[in-house]
């Protein structure tokens, strides 16, 4: 089983820029980033990610 968690923080000063913000993010991780950052005038983001899950962080199945 492959586990593998990100972390994703967004800093905004509106609602448009949080969506661009997670947009861009989600489009960077779906290119298969695993970390990634960016800024504008308006926000910023980063996302980490790691295969070191603990078991207390692991969706139930």
């Amino acid at each position: 089983m492959k586990t593998r968690m990100y972390t994703l923080v967004i800093e905004a000063d509106d609602d448009g820029a949080f969506d661009d913000a997670l947009s861009e993010a989600t489009r960077l991780l779906n290119q298969g980033n695993l970390s990634g950052l960016d800024r504008t005038d308006n926000g910023a983001f980063y996302f980490d990610s790691t295969d070191d899950v603990p078991e207390n962080k692991r969706p139930n199945r």
